[in-house]
């Protein structure tokens, strides 16, 4: 599930991860993602933090009290100390500014504890 408000950062992640791959399902909001997690698990939460409405940092706390699925905070802030405190739920933090095929897919493989993905 990919959680973000910006579209064109969307499609940036989907054209990073390897066709076929990944099954993703997309949504423009927190709320929106949250409907979407009680519909249908996902595997993994792909998010990002500055959304309008429901923060990712509020999204992580909902998050965790209704489901244990990893997430993988893709951010383009320079995040202080307490920021990252906030964030231990999160099982990676990746920049959105250097963010690779590889690095994704490598970050995705560690939060679903997987071991020799291919980019």
């Amino acid at each position: 599930l990919l959680v973000d408000d910006e579209e064109v950062s969307r499609y940036l992640v989907r054209q990073l991860l390897p066709r076929g791959l990944y099954e993703i399902s997309e949504a423009a909001t927190g709320t929106e993602g949250l409907a979407l997690l009680g519909n249908e698990p996902p595997d993994i939460v792909l998010l990002d933090l500055n959304m309008p409405g429901m923060d990712g940092f509020q999204f992580l706390e909902r998050l965790g009290a209704v489901s244990d699925t990893p997430a993988v905070v893709l951010t383009s802030m320079i995040l202080d100390s307490g920021q990252r405190t906030k964030l231990g739920r999160a099982a990676k933090i990746l920049s959105k500014s250097d963010l690779s095929s590889a690095m994704l897919v490598a970050a995705i493989g560690d939060a679903l504890g997987r071991t020799g993905i291919a980019a």
